[in-house]
């Protein structure tokens, strides 16, 4: 059985993200991206249909954080 080609949300991302973690919260998938450097934080939820994401949350947290893990409480 051949396999069909998905069309998926493609964009142009801002340097300097260092961390990058996805996780799931209420049965949708998350992303939580961070720039060690400035400390900008950006929450997004991916769409389902993968045609892009929406912004969660945006947030400046202190500078430095080297390492980020997603943990199910």
């Amino acid at each position: 059985m051949p396999i069909t080609p998905v069309d998926t949300y493609t964009d142009t991302w801002s340097t300097g993200w260092s961390s990058f973690e996805p996780f799931v919260l209420g049965g949708q998938q998350y992303y939580l991206a961070y720039k060690i450097d400035s400390g900008q934080v950006a929450i997004d939820r991916v769409r389902a249909d993968g045609s892009g994401v929406d912004s969660a949350s945006q947030a400046t947290w202190t500078t430095g954080w080297s390492t980020l893990m997603p943990f199910v409480l």
